[in-house]
């Protein structure tokens, strides 16, 4: 379409480019691609008459476009071409890529622009569709087949009664029967083996097979042994550094040795069934293995006793399918939901494609970054999307909740227990009647006629004589092919000159271990001693008619057995049930209940719950459903896009292996096999020429991708219209993948053909999962410019809301005060103005008057509840922060660090991370809460289970220098330590600085220099700047602040110090890093202080303890002490009041609760005490007595 097109002002201006949704990039993309020719057809260089006139032709153009669409006009010099790319023409290699890794950035952005505007038509359709609830919350939980009303309707009492009756009677089946037991397993084995026997009277297999070892005695495997010596001897010769050996005689005779074998092997591929012998005589081999069996089983004596044991199992079993008659399937319906849980795959659902997670990462894109530098001014106003979002947070935190308990029930414990019931219920059958035992005596009742002792040992050598010759005919057939893909007569030309010693070395070692597998005394001695056998097969066959009859009397006999056998495996499996098995199966029912509890009703609650102030703004955004799903589909594409570019490296070993299939496709004929093969391989030439195009048009796509000066969303979609021009890519890869592994199966591959196409193989695999079928998703491309802007607009407006309407009520307010100024003047100001909480506090202030505990006990119960729920131990913390960090570098072996927000750092640790710390993020601060480094303070180590259950010592490893890499790497400018390096005797962190002024400390590659010291916060603490330089790097000045007046697990007299800290170190851009002793309690109860009081002013619907429990995820056990968690929720309403100059009322009310509070804590424990006194005197006896 665009060929004919000879300048760039035609490409501009032509009809086939002015489309609605045209725009300056798709112009700036062709014309550059057009400078991208024009620099690749010259020879030597490129004349600046040429370049002057295509850079002419680019502002040309640039007008041409920007006037047909006055949304985006620019001035005629070229200025948006450079708006989307920074032209850069590096001569030779042709790079045009500026920003390389704005690749990963423009993914991201897109993706939280899907998200918001997919969140924005989910919620709108779970209100207006409650039927849409269920389904949501069954999908993002991943229910699979089952639906919520499923679920819910799961009978607990039926699975409770039927663990209880297993519970009851396990210890009733005793092991008196187990030689009743196994005699009847043994015999139904032998039964269900003898109907595998298929082919034992079919006597055209090894007729063919003996025919064919006819032929192979034919060829001369001497041959063999002449060209092993040929090829020691040209081995030995290249050792002899005979460098030139294209002419020696020894390569001459080597060559015509080697033709002379390819020709007598060649006659060798015909003949199939030598290379599958041992299939042919596998029914012999059977038959004379059940004949032994039946021997060995016909003389085992069962005693009356062990007979009656195994009646009185039979009747527990009938007790317990009476009393079970109604379980019907409902411990098989749980073990198949909970196998649901077992693994992480996620399912697009609702415009997030990654599930859960994506809905998750909703709750952070609605503060994110990038969206606060697009709204720019209004961006402190994004705090109404999460407002808005409410509803749909709501149900996000429960889902998530939710899937932490339903996690369990895929657990190592809880899975394999349920299916452990479940096994046993689908094997339960109440017998009929006593006589299933009477199978073991009809077994034994059918006879069979004895086999010969000379016929067993002809079989058996007949067997290990057909594996022989199957090992070494394969063996043989892959060294010549192998050696016919080496040209012998040009691999020793020019060695020396060509660099190629070593391939040829290796070569001929792998030609020389081929012939070397071939054992050709053994191969020819098995084909002898098989060409006589003939006979023995017919004779074999007519002698063990009589055994025949036998299996054909076992057979009747299988409905019977297969029901005893079935009884007998239930009667095991519940004795195998143990005390921990009982207990994981009785916990994963508990857990169940708790789901199906909070399910019950999900979708009333949903349509019932408060909504947010900003929730009907958010629903009004115009035809949001459409555009989330243009949107999603291009974030899709983008991603498959992604992962093609980051397989390119691989994808170019694709090419070579079509000769290589094709070739042994070849080998197989014009069978059903060949034919299928070459459909599945399909055009290899054609396909690869797809794939390389679509990588080339993804990659010019990358490589002009700008968008640094994007200043708004609208202008952030454009650039996606540059999709348009991915083509589709036709292959087929899982067939492909399927050719390779037929291939695999029909034909003997040589190793390095076979290791080719293994490799080759999983990359197909890889690119099978991806969608590159771009062309059913155009029109998605065209419409999320579209969308891009109307959500930019809609963003916009939906910030300044407030704003409009503010404005007239200030203006009809002035209008007002100016009719009653007189008249209000006193009232004003003596009375309301000292009073009033302005309206953008009176949210805040809400939340102050809402949390505030009505009475001491209640206070301490919320206080004891938040403790309980941060002590709880987390599933497998131990093992996930274990497996993340390495446990000798953790300072308190109880406290464990997050994974999920962990602290990296580079070099990265063979664990990957390398300190004990966590990311905390507020809307514009970031902390890092992390444990005191760990010096020579710590001597020893200590012990932990590992996830066997094995005691395992570590010792404590030193990670100051870990620390200083941390705050060098992330360009930290103010640390906060809250603990001093000894306390009350016990050492509390390890030495990384001297509080001396002057002070020097080594520590691995870092020098720390104390460079200041000042006393601050009334002398209860310090402010130094610590100089860390490191050999080679320029030094760091970092401002160190050290709080010495809060000791562990204790709280400091008021706020006022860490308010005043606070304001110290908040000035910093940077992460700020804080540390205690363990990193957790005054760390995390400091940080709080900033971070919950961000919270709070961002959603004040949310109580103090859902607070608190998200600030527990980011940082496990968080606070050490009821004392600590009220301090903070008090130090929450302190800063709130001092950062917005209001009056300190509240605040006072919640220091006296918490003094109150502490009175009724030991009131309470006084009481505790005389009852445990009381309850002590009345169990002791009288002295009299």
């Amino acid at each position: 379409m665009l060929q004919n097109k000879t300048t760039i002002s035609e490409l501009a201006t032509s009809s086939d480019y002015h489309s609605n949704h045209f725009d300056t990039w798709y112009v700036g993309f062709m014309i550059l691609n057009k400078v991208g020719l024009l620099l690749s057809a010259s020879d030597a260089s490129v004349q600046s008459d040429d370049l002057h006139n295509v850079v002419s032709d680019v502002s040309a153009a640039s007008y041409s476009s920007n006037s047909s669409n006055q949304n985006w006009t620019t001035e005629n010099d070229g200025s948006t071409i450079n708006f989307i790319y920074d032209k850069e023409f590096v001569h030779g290699d042709m790079i045009t890529r500026i920003k390389r890794d704005a690749n990963n950035e423009f993914l991201d952005n897109v993706a939280v622009v899907s998200h918001i505007v997919s969140g924005i038509a989910l919620q709108h359709s779970l209100i207006n569709n409650g039927s849409l609830v269920e389904m949501f919350v069954g999908e993002l939980l991943k229910f699979g087949n089952f639906s919520i009303s499923d679920v819910v309707g799961f009978n607990i009492s039926k699975i409770e009664t039927y663990i209880d009756s297993i519970k009851g009677v396990r210890g009733s089946f005793n092991t008196n029967s187990l030689k009743f037991e196994e005699t009847a397993l043994s015999y139904d084995e032998v039964r269900n083996e003898s109907e595998s026997i298929r082919d034992f009277l079919n006597s055209s297999k090894s007729d063919r097979y003996f025919g064919d070892i006819e032929i192979a005695m034919k060829m001369d495997l001497g041959k063999l042994d002449t060209l092993k010596t040929s090829i020691d001897h040209l081995i030995s010769e290249f050792k002899a550094l005979k460098i030139d050996l294209s002419e020696t005689t020894a390569l001459r005779d080597t060559i015509q040795k080697f033709d002379d074998l390819k020709a007598s092997v060649g006659s060798l591929k015909p003949l199939e069934s030598l290379r599958n012998g041992t299939e042919i005589f596998t029914d012999f081999v059977k038959i004379l293995k059940l004949a032994s069996d039946r021997e060995n089983l016909q003389s085992v004596t069962i005693k009356r006793a062990e007979l009656d044991t195994f009646h009185s199992h039979m009747n527990l079993i009938q007790q317990m399918m009476r009393e079970n008659n109604s379980i019907n399937n409902e411990i098989s319906k749980l073990k198949s939901f909970s196998a649901n849980f077992a693994s992480e795959t996620t399912k697009s659902s609702f415009g997030f494609q990654y599930g859960l997670d994506d809905v998750k990462m909703l709750m952070e894109d609605v503060k994110h970054p990038w969206l606060v530098n697009m709204t720019g001014d209004l961006s402190y106003r994004l705090y109404r999307l999460s407002d808005g979002f409410r509803p749909l947070f709501v149900l996000t935190k429960q889902m998530i909740r939710l899937k932490e308990k339903l996690k369990k029930l895929s657990s190592v414990d809880t899975f394999p227990s349920l299916t452990h019931f479940d096994q046993i219920q689908k094997k339960l059958l109440s017998p009929s009647s006593l006589k299933l035992i009477d199978v073991v005596e009809k077994y034994k009742a059918c006879t069979g006629f004895p086999i010969s002792q000379n016929f067993k040992e002809k079989i058996s050598n007949i067997s290990r004589d057909a594996k022989i010759v199957e090992r070494g005919i394969t063996s043989l057939i892959v060294a010549v092919k192998t050696t016919s893909k080496i040209d012998l007569k040009s691999m020793f030309h020019n060695v020396e000159k060509n660099n190629r010693s070593i391939i040829v070395h290796q070569d001929l070692a792998l030609l020389k271990t081929l012939y070397a597998s071939v054992d050709r005394m053994r191969l020819s001695e098995a084909l002898a001693s098989l060409q006589n056998s003939r006979q023995i097969i017919s004779a074999f066959r007519q002698n063990a008619t009589g055994e025949l009859a036998y299996h054909s009397c076992i057979h009747k006999l299988k409905t019977g057995s297969e029901q005893l056998v079935q009884l007998i495996q239930a009667i095991q499996k519940i004795r195998d049930v143990d005390e921990k098995m009982i207990s994981n199966a009785e916990n994963g029912v508990s857990i169940i209940s708790e789901v199906i509890e909070e399910l019950s009703g999900i979708r009333k609650r949903f349509k019932n719950m408060k909504k947010g102030k900003w929730q009907e703004f958010l629903n009004m955004m115009r035809d949001s459903e459409a555009y989330s799903e243009n949107i999603f589909q291009t974030l899709k594409c983008l991603r498959e896009a992604n992962s093609l570019i980051e397989l390119r490296a691989s994808i170019a070993g694709l090419e070579s292996i079509g000769s290589s299939v094709e070739m042994e496709t070849r080998e197989i004929g014009k069978l059903d096999d060949g034919k299928r093969i070459t459909k599945q391989w399909g055009d290899h030439e054609k396909d690869m020429d797809q794939l390389n195009d679509a990588i080339r048009e993804i990659k010019l796509f990358y490589d002009f991708l700008n968008i640094s000066k994007a200043t708004t969303i609208a202008e952030y979609g454009v650039p996606i219209l540059g999709m348009l021009h991915f083509p589709d890519v036709g292959m087929n890869s899982r067939e492909k993948s399927e050719a390779i592994g037929e291939l695999f199966e029909g034909v003997i591959l040589d190793p390095k053909t076979r290791f080719e196409l293994e490799t080759n193989q999983k990359i197909f695999d890889e690119l099978a999962l991806l969608d590159l079928q771009f062309s059913s998703h155009r029109h998605d491309f065209n419409a999320t410019p579209e969308a891009f802007r109307e959500f930019g607009v809609f963003l916009k407006l939906f910030l300044e809301i407030e704003e409009v309407s503010y404005t007239i009520i200030i203006f009809s307010c002035a209008v007002a005060l100016v009719v009653l100024a007189i008249a209000m003047f006193v009232y004003v100001k003596f009375y309301y103005l000292p009073n009033r909480i302005p309206k953008i506090h009176a949210g805040v202030m809400r939340w102050i008057k809402r949390e505030f505990p009505k009475n001491a006990k209640i206070a301490l119960k919320i206080h004891e509840d938040i403790m309980r729920m941060m002590e709880a131990p987390i599933e497998h913390d131990q093992l996930f922060s274990y497996a993340k960090l390495d446990p000798g570098k953790h300072r308190n072996p109880h406290i464990f660090c997050n994974p999920e927000n962990r602290v990296l750092i580079y070099p990265k640790d063979p664990r990957d991370s390398r300190v004990h710390g966590n990311c905390i993020r507020t809307r514009k601060k970031e902390f890092v809460a992390t444990q005191g480094p760990i010096g020579d303070e710590l001597m020893g180590g200590f012990q932990y289970k590992n996830e066997r259950g094995e005691l395992v010592l570590v010792d404590y490893v030193d990670t100051r220098e870990d620390f200083l890499t941390m705050l060098v790497e992330r360009k930290v400018e103010k640390t906060v330590m809250l603990c001093d390096f000894v306390e009350n005797g016990i050492p509390q962190c390890g030495v990384y600085f001297i509080k001396e002024l002057g002070g020097v400390i080594v520590i691995g590659r870092f020098t720390v220099t104390t460079m200041t010291v000042d006393s601050i916060l009334n002398g209860n603490g310090s402010k130094r700047v610590l100089k860390i330089t490191e050999k080679g790097k320029p030094e760091v000045l970092l401002d160190h602040y050290q709080y010495l007046a809060w000791l562990d697990q204790d709280i400091p007299n008021g706020h006022e110090d860490m308010y005043r800290l606070m304001n110290m170190v908040n000035k910093s851009n940077k992460p700020i890093v804080v540390h205690c002793s363990a990193g957790v309690g005054r760390t995390t109860a400091f940080i709080a202080l900033h971070y919950l009081t961000a919270e709070v002013a961002l959603c004040e619907t949310t109580s103090f303890t859902e607070f608190a429990t998200d600030l527990n995820m980011k940082r496990w056990r968080a606070l050490q002490t009821v004392h600590q968690s009220y301090w903070v929720q008090a130090g929450v309403v302190y800063k709130t009041l001092r950062d917005r100059k209001l009056r300190m009322k509240y605040y006072k009310k919640y220091m006296k609760r918490f003094e109150e509070m502490k009175k009724w804590e030991v009131e309470r424990e006084e009481l505790a005490r005389k009852e445990r006194a009381s309850h002590v005197a009345i169990q002791m006896p009288d002295e009299t007595e």
